[in-house]
């Protein structure tokens, strides 16, 4: 039995972590740590029957259990991550691994040492979804990939939200923009950024929204568009030269909705279904997958330098960022 605790109450633990786990075999959780103890900590303690200590270094050090859950800030993750492998615990974080590629290399360079895990959690990756996506696309022989499009872009949320925080690593790029540079990361091979830019609020002083384009090696293209203050968009677009295919839902699929795909091509269009998944639980049990193959966990541990690398070249080349159209 793998023993994961928590640190922090955030919300996303709550609400998909902690269900999440009742689909995942020989997992469980019964430790949370939090700096202060509150309402919402207790309240969730209560519901899923944990064991709340306060101070985060109390469950880093808990000799019962195998890993940890880092649902923090982004700011906090190197110094909490690097702290859980110095005590022998694979780290499960979520988006962005760090705030950089010099602190992810550390951090891997640590696990790998220690052959621990750490995994960033893109969960749409470990959906059924992505891979039935490509599935289809296949099967209708669309001729050369020309271009993809992709948009991830949420409301505004309240102010004290992390991600309008500078100083605790807040910002488009790294959290909605994270999820389309990782997406363009699995669709091509080596991809180059031909174009940034980001649009930073003035009132918060990140970046609330931007936009990229990448070149794979055989010329296709690839654009982004992110953003944190935009209506809601999840999308995938495949272009070919004889086919189109659509999604609508490629990132957040909740558990029990059936993503759905578009296609357009000689034979006409057509709706397919891609089918519903509980992602988390999936991206959970790649983790403890990981666990136990040296090999795979070394192939994922580059895969998340590369990630770190894109994101660092993004911002890179949004560095005239423009202050946001209000």
């Amino acid at each position: 039995m793998i023993e994961i605790g928590i640190l922090g109450a955030a919300s996303i633990a709550k609400n998909r972590f902690l269900p999440a786990l009742e689909h995942v075999p020989n997992v469980r959780c019964r430790h949370l740590a939090v700096r202060e103890e509150s309402e919402r900590s207790l309240a969730m303690a209560k519901e899923f029957g944990l064991h709340v200590t306060t101070g985060y270094e109390s469950l880093i050090d808990n000799p019962e259990v195998d890993a940890l859950y880092l649902p923090l800030p982004p700011a906090l993750h190197f110094e909490a991550a690097m702290a859980a492998l110095e005590a022998g615990k694979h780290v499960f974080l979520e988006k962005p691994l760090t705030l950089n590629g010099e602190e992810a290399r550390i951090l891997l360079k640590r696990a790998q040492k220690k052959n621990l895990v750490v995994h960033e959690n893109y969960m749409f990756l470990y959906h059924r979804q992505w891979t039935k996506l490509q599935q289809v696309w296949q099967d209708l022989a669309p001729g050369p990939l020309r271009l993809i499009r992709s948009s991830f872009c949420f409301p505004k949320r309240g102010p004290n939200d992390f991600r309008y925080q500078k100083d605790l690593g807040g910002g488009a790029l790294l959290d909605a923009g994270g999820y389309v540079a990782r997406a363009a990361l699995d669709l091509l091979e080596d991809p180059k950024v031909l174009s940034a830019e980001s649009f930073v609020d003035p009132q918060y002083g990140v970046d609330t929204y931007g936009t990229f384009t990448l070149s794979g090696t055989k010329g296709e293209l690839f654009q982004g568009f992110y953003g944190m203050d935009n209506a809601y968009q999840c999308t995938l677009e495949l272009h070919g030269a004889r086919a189109l295919l659509t999604t609508d839902r490629i990132y957040t699929s909740p558990p029990e909705h059936e993503a759905r795909a578009v296609s357009s091509s000689p034979k006409g269009q057509e709706e397919v279904s891609l089918g519903a998944d509980n992602a988390f639980a999936q991206s959970l049990a790649h983790f403890c997958t990981l666990m136990d193959a040296p090999a795979l966990r070394l192939k994922h541990h580059q895969t998340l330098l590369r990630q770190q690398a894109l994101l660092d070249e993004l911002r890179a080349a949004s560095k005239g960022n423009k202050p946001c159209r209000k």
